[in-house]
């Protein structure tokens, strides 16, 4: 497995032992639920031994944005946030298009460095 799908795949895995439910690697996913998305930035570092990458992970709520969206969105950010890393995610509110609707959502950037494997 090539180091940037490596690095979804334990996103993905340190969220759900966190208990968060329905969290996926597919952008197809039925909201609510919690998308490991593709990383939006890959840069070089460490004169290319590792990668630093900033994997989108979006918090979607089922359409449309009322108290239930903003209930669910709130009582997942918390425990999405310690399980990733305070330090390591930075979260904004927004929407994501799923289907063609505009989803309540928010998106964490986690920034993680990934060595390249040999």
């Amino acid at each position: 497995m090539d180091a940037f799908t490596q690095a979804r795949a334990d996103l993905k895995a340190t969220l759900e032992a966190a208990g968060i439910d329905n969290v996926t690697l597919d952008p197809r996913l039925e909201p609510p639920g919690v998308l490991v998305d593709a990383p939006s930035s890959v840069e070089p570092a460490n004169g290319g031994a590792t990668w630093t990458l900033v994997i989108p992970v979006r918090l979607i709520a089922p359409p449309p944005g009322n108290a239930d969206a903003l209930d669910w969105l709130l009582s997942t950010l918390e425990p999405v946030m310690v399980a990733i890393g305070i330090d390591e995610a930075r979260a904004r509110a927004g929407t994501y298009s799923l289907n063609d609707k505009d989803c309540p959502a928010y998106s964490v950037e986690v920034s993680r460095v990934q060595i390249v494997p040999c």
